[in-house]
């Protein structure tokens, strides 16, 4: 019994360089982590089964998992292949991806306008393409029901959208631009990933069905999608607008965004999250970024002790300076009003890493 035990504990684990994971990191790391707290026995390792054949290429890890139960003869089949999956999560951050490298054409070619709208109108049709492939898989089971039940995902999707009819099957040759946008943030809000191999048994609860899960990688192979056009949309993947779509950034700015949303104030945190949530939204008007600049000031006004300790004295009163006499947030006699409406975005950016800025204060340690 004891040689048996120490057989598995010993067992070679295996090398994740040599898989290679189509999944983000961190996402296959909390999904896999989730499977093996909640499931024991068959459910772990059919559970187990099914995020190996979604989150790698090919079927490499599918089989080394099968594997480790043969190895040990039954006996603490489990056990081994249990194990054999924390190794990949612990792992993960070595484990290659698919690099999006250009080809040649790609990268010898300078694409025109006219290929560029051509893209665009490409665009509904590979996004329906994206939707089958999750369905087929089950990612719609626990909103669209299968088989056995009577729900109808035309009438799901109509309730969600206005009362339009006939949007499924997916017709993407009858959207008008508003349709596609909104079936991409419906669409969003009904993904749940199943966890096992029979969807039947999950009942459509928690935890048969990974609802965060199943968001977060449909938010990342839409925006892969999206961000292959230059439509400068994406869905955004964390604050109070995740899962519906917002104007993009450059890099620099995105990581801002990442850095303040996960401010450590709890107070500040919700102020900051609606403030973005108004500023990036598709469509803004100068009115939306007005009220979002006006809420961010509010943050600033509460940390001004801060900021007056911190910073010079003139940069401090700068900084309400601008909001005060630009006619931001009062009406008094004297203000400008007549600046460029682009002045907002600077403006809005200013401050956002001003708030950035006192929550690295804040968290120091003295």
């Amino acid at each position: 019994m004891e040689s048996l035990a120490l057989a598995v504990t010993l067992a070679p684990m295996p090398d994740a360089a040599h898989y290679l994971l189509a999944w983000p990191r961190a996402l296959f790391v909390e999904e896999a982590t989730a499977v093996l707290e909640q499931f024991i026995g068959p459910q772990m390792i059919d559970a187990c089964t099914v995020l190996l054949q979604e989150a790698f290429c090919g079927r490499g890890p599918v089989l080394d998992f099968d594997a480790e139960a043969r190895r040990t003869f039954g006996f603490g089949a489990a056990d081994s292949q249990r194990a054999f999956v924390q190794s990949l999560i612990d792992q993960a951050e070595k484990t290659p991806q698919p690099e999006d490298r250009p080809i040649w054409p790609d990268r010898h070619h300078v694409v025109g306008p006219a290929e560029m709208s051509d893209h665009r109108r490409q665009l509904p049709r590979a996004f329906t393409d994206l939707v089958t492939n999750f369905h087929d898989r089950g990612y719609f089971d626990r909103s669209f029901g299968d088989s056995l039940d009577n729900l109808d995902p035309d009438l799901v999707l109509a309730e969600r959208l206005g009362g339009r009819p006939g949007l499924w099957p997916l017709q993407p040759a009858q959207w008008d631009e508003e349709t596609f946008y909104g079936l991409i943030e419906v669409l969003h809000d009904l993904v749940a990933r199943p966890r096992m191999s029979d969807r039947l048994a999950g009942l459509w609860q928690a935890p048969f069905y990974a609802v965060e899960a199943g968001r977060r990688l449909y938010r990342w192979r839409v925006n892969r999608l999206l961000d292959t056009t230059d439509i400068g949309l994406r869905l955004a993947d964390t604050g109070e607008d995740a899962g519906r779509l917002v104007e993009t950034v450059d890099p620099a700015r995105a990581e801002l965004l990442d850095r303040v949303l996960v401010t450590p104030k709890a107070v500040a945190a919700g102020r900051v999250r609606h403030a973005i949530a108004l500023f990036r939204g598709r469509g803004a008007d100068e009115h939306a970024k007005r009220s979002a600049i006006v809420t961010l000031v509010g943050v600033l006004e509460d940390r001004r002790e801060l900021l007056k300790a911190e910073l010079l004295r003139k940069d401090e009163g700068a900084l309400f300076q601008i909001a005060n006499e630009f006619g931001l947030r009062h009406n008094r006699a004297g203000q400008r009003g007549d600046f460029d409406p682009v002045f907002l975005d600077w403006v809005f950016w200013w401050y956002l890493a001003t708030i950035e800025l006192t929550d690295r204060l804040l968290a120091r340690p003295d």
